[in-house]
């Protein structure tokens, strides 16, 4: 660093400041970062990629031109330059050129963990709008506190008691097959739950109190005013499999009694494309390139009342006796499918559907 002197407009001498070798560059980039840090760090697009790229490009500019006037200050001043200045200037460019990396790294995790909170909305979303009745009487929902008040309710201890006592209960599991091949309460047996709306006769022994299980105590519940409005004693399990689960009771898979593993309470088995969320841009890329069509697993009167995407088809599947089931999933076009959903239920249906599409043959791009 010098201080020379120079003349003003006066003739008068004044002193000037400035910075010499390996010195400049810091100096340069220490105003940048603090004097002026939002012209330093601003990200001249809204596009995440676009965004690294030319940012980084920015700093390796800088980067550039820091090491470039450092070499030639070096040719210049020889053995006047400091060996630790250069050493210096390295670090803080280096540093410098790491943080900014290390900062867009941070900006575009956020920008995906954004992206996925808004995609998963439709899967923990309740069968509601905005706090008024909803469109479909149909997708009505029981409240654990509700259920728990219920005249014909039955506890999960009361349930493992009984299990354990060795009393044979008609247990009746009516989740979907998918649901039970992830296992299944010890005793129990199997049947959809639109089957056994449709046809109770067929699968019950009326002589016998009848117990219901579902995965949360919704569908379980309905069959039971069902039941119960043509003679049977029929009673539900509060909260289903989900409160099963959580209280971690054993289930039966593979003629074993054994406890799940993992945090996924509604499991179902693995399939190409399980998990996969859409974002609009990415649904509309697939139907324009690929001739995708849309899957829309709501109630009739959310489907037709609220409105639905464009040519989807309409498959009620929570609703259809297994015959019915089987022959609409069949009359899909043999295209790729999408999954349209609205809230928790339909979501989850559409899981299901995916799986049961897969298994068919069919290409299931994700929900």
């Amino acid at each position: 660093m010098e201080r020379r002197s120079g003349a003003d407009g006066r003739g008068m001498a004044k002193p000037v400041l400035r910075l010499e070798g390996g010195w400049r560059a810091p100096g340069i980039a220490a105003v940048l970062l603090f004097v002026l840090p939002e012209l330093a760090w601003a990200i001249p697009s809204p596009d995440v990629v676009v965004n690294l790229f030319a940012s980084t490009a920015q700093v390796l500019g800088l980067a550039t031109v820091v090491l470039g006037r450092w070499t030639f200050t070096r040719a210049r001043a020889g053995a006047k330059a400091s060996a630790g200045s250069h050493r210096l200037a390295f670090r803080v460019t280096l540093g410098l050129f790491l943080a900014t990396l290390a900062g867009f790294a941070l900006f575009y995790m956020r920008t995906e963990d954004e992206q996925t909170q808004r995609l998963r909305v439709n899967l923990v979303r309740d069968s509601k709008e905005n706090g008024r009745l909803i469109a479909d009487a149909n997708l009505k929902t029981l409240s654990f506190s509700d259920q728990f008040a219920r005249e014909d309710a039955f506890s999960t201890e009361q349930l493992a008691q009984e299990i354990a006592g060795g009393h044979e209960l008609q247990i009746w599991d009516i989740r979907e097959d998918e649901e039970v091949e992830m296992g299944a309460i010890e005793g129990s047996q199997h049947v959809r739950y639109p089957d056994l709306m449709l046809e109770p006769e067929r699968y019950l022994d009326r002589s016998r109190p009848v117990y219901l299980l579902c995965f949360n105590g919704n569908r379980s519940s309905e069959v039971s005013d069902r039941l119960k409005s043509i003679g049977f004693e029929a009673r539900f399990i509060i909260g289903g499999y989900e409160k099963w689960l959580a209280e971690d009771r054993p289930l039966a898979r593979d003629g074993r009694s054994q406890r799940q593993t993992g945090g996924d309470l509604r499991a179902v088995p693995d399939y190409p494309n399980k998990d996969v969320l859409l974002d609009t841009p990415d649904a509309k890329r697939l139907v324009e390139g690929r001739g995708a069509i849309f899957l829309d697993l709501r109630y009739p009167g959310e489907f037709e009342t609220l409105g639905h995407l464009p040519d989807a088809i309409n498959v009620p599947f929570r609703m259809l006796p297994s015959p019915e089931l089987e022959a609409r999933l069949s009359a899909i076009p043999r295209r790729p499918v999408i999954a349209a959903c609205y809230d928790k239920r339909s979501s989850f249906f559409a899981q299901i559907a995916g799986l049961r599409l897969t298994r068919m043959g069919y290409e299931f791009l994700g929900r």
